[in-house]
């Protein structure tokens, strides 16, 4: 029978206990033996398995849950985008002159802030889905061979000009200014339009958080070895250190009393980090508090 011992120290363990009578030709009883062996092995090599039964029932329980989250977050903002496209036709709309009326200064200046705030929003829906999508592994990449310094003075100089007329009225105040030191004959097989959207994240998030008078952000991409290296500089409000292990995590921001005057979660660059995985690259950053933040990321040459 299975029984507990005590040993000098006070440590119990289990032991199981067979014991036998000994008898002599006659039948006569003349003694007894006995086994004791220790089955700790046995109760470890029980609980080890009895904790893996465990650990995979909570792993499926896990993975019924973030496939219901997946699916709330999916709904959640499709509900969100259906009636956001009519205001932001709407808003542009009230801005062409004469279509529906001339608007004063004042109320011009209330379409635009409505309008940017709606753009923010479809911006954040977007990442939103891109995040489930990728966390969920249903983002398809399409590969094609790329200009990169075209790409960089044409697309994304592009973008840059829209982030100017979005953000307009805050830039008179800012004053930010771009840089392009892009390196000549770079060519690259990959997805350009996941590229772009890696580009546009980074951009637009410097845009925001470049302080007031003399903001500049510096864009550009360089071979190195079998890859190249894009790159977004800024002379923002940097990330405190506390908060850069967490910079890839869902729905984080920094909290400093710059960034706080604006809205986000965190979940473009959630995006940004997929995609460059997704490509078969890496991202990273530096960032110093008060100087500014630059990001890097990294695509194969050839894939």
């Amino acid at each position: 029978r299975e029984i507990w011992l005590k040993t000098k120290d006070g440590t119990v363990f289990p032991t199981l206990i067979s014991a036998n009578n000994l008898y002599d030709e006659n039948g006569g009883l003349i003694g007894s033996n006995t086994i004791i062996k220790d089955i700790s092995a046995v109760y470890e090599a029980k609980k080890r398995i009895e904790k893996e039964a465990l650990m995979e029932l909570q792993f499926a329980e896990l993975k019924k849950l973030d496939k219901l989250k997946g699916e709330f977050a999916s709904m959640i903002t499709h509900e969100l985008k259906s009636p956001l496209t009519p205001i932001m036709g709407r808003c542009d709309m009230l801005k062409t002159p004469g279509l529906l009326g001339n608007l004063n200064a004042l109320q011009l200046d209330s379409v635009n802030k409505i309008h940017k705030n709606a753009r923010r929003l479809e911006r954040l829906i977007r990442d939103v889905l891109e995040a489930q999508k990728l966390e969920m592994g249903r983002v398809k990449f399409n590969k094609n061979k790329i200009d990169v310094t075209e790409f960089m003075t044409v697309d994304v100089t592009e973008f840059m000009t829209e982030i100017h007329r979005d953000y307009l009225p805050l830039m008179k105040e800012k004053q930010i200014y771009s840089i392009n030191s892009t390196e000549e004959k770079l060519i690259l097989i990959s997805d350009e339009n996941r590229i772009r959207q890696v580009f546009d994240n980074l951009v637009l998030n410097s845009a925001d958080f470049t302080p007031a008078k003399q903001g500049k952000i510096e864009i550009g991409a360089r071979s190195e070895d079998s890859k190249i290296v894009f790159y977004v500089k800024d002379n923002g409000a940097g990330i405190p250190k506390e908060m850069q292990p967490i910079m890839f995590k869902k729905f984080y921001q920094a909290d400093t009393s710059l960034t706080r005057k604006h809205a986000g979660t965190g979940l473009g660059l959630v995006v940004c980090k997929g995609i460059i995985e997704g490509l078969g690259g890496k991202i990273w950053f530096e960032s110093q508090p008060g100087i500014g933040t630059s990001f890097f990321f990294t695509i194969p040459k050839e894939q």
